[in-house]
């Protein structure tokens, strides 16, 4: 069975369990994560530093740039909340305390 987060449409295979129904739940919470925090009542989470270089790169920019094909990047997929221009210091908060916290739990990937 694949799961893909409504967000980022990032997939992850997982072994379907017997009687288990996928749809009833949050699919992507399923997806691992390494780090996530709330902003704002909402959950601001990160797979990987990668992916959190990614973010403060994008959300922190002045300018953002679109791709060669508007609405197909990880970024044009992103909720409305993290991308509103209201949230932007909050939201660069939230993603310095993950390299934080992830600096202490010594996770370097």
């Amino acid at each position: 069975m694949s799961i893909r987060c409504d967000h980022c449409d990032e997939t992850e295979d997982y072994p379907a369990s017997p009687g288990s129904d996928p749809a009833a739940s949050r699919p992507y919470r399923l997806l691992r994560r390494y780090l996530e925090t709330q902003v704002g009542g909402e959950t601001l989470w990160v797979n990987n530093l990668v992916h959190l270089d990614a973010l403060e790169d994008w959300l922190g920019a002045k300018v953002r740039e679109r791709g060669p094909q508007p609405g197909l990047t990880m970024m044009a997929k992103l909720p409305r909340w993290m991308k509103a221009s209201t949230n932007r210091a909050k939201v660069l908060r939230g993603l310095a305390q993950l390299r934080e916290r992830a600096e202490q739990a010594g996770i370097d990937e």
